[in-house]
């Protein structure tokens, strides 16, 4: 177990703000319990890149033109069972409450944060989830 907790949790960052992206990226970076694996500005681009990367967890925008997050969560798991996924979104957790945690679940995502607090949670999220078996779970607005 101390073996896994040194080695550094492969993250992909999806969103479709490159400049959220890049940003989140320098981020997780500077954490040392994080590798980040890649970086995707949208749904398709996210399921080629998972698939290719296998990373641990993906941080994933839910709100995309094209294919969504929540769809691209349900490929990514549906391809790759043991990838987690860690939905971010500036508003589907806030403004639809216990609808947007039933999306989250329905789409196989381990757990959400909310965009505005991204900076505060996203890292700690995202370790937790890759060494845990947790459900659906969000940070605080």
């Amino acid at each position: 177990m101390a073996a896994r907790r040194e080695q550094k949790v492969r993250v992909l960052v999806v969103d479709d703000d490159p400049d959220f992206v890049e940003a989140a990226k320098l981020s997780l970076a500077a954490d040392r319990r994080i590798e980040v694996v890649g970086g995707a500005t949208g749904g398709e681009e996210a399921v080629k890149q998972a698939a290719a990367l296998r990373p641990e967890v993906v941080a994933m925008d839910v709100v995309m033109p094209g294919l969504d997050g929540i769809e691209a969560t349900r490929m990514i798991r549906k391809d790759q069972p043991e990838c987690r996924v860690v939905l971010v979104s500036g508003s589907i957790f806030v403004d639809r409450g216990d609808e947007g945690d039933e999306a989250a679940r329905a789409a196989g995502a381990s757990a959400y944060v909310v965009k505005s607090r991204a900076v505060l949670d996203l890292a700690e999220v995202l370790v937790s989830v890759a060494r845990s078996t947790g459900n659906v779970s969000g940070s605080s607005a």
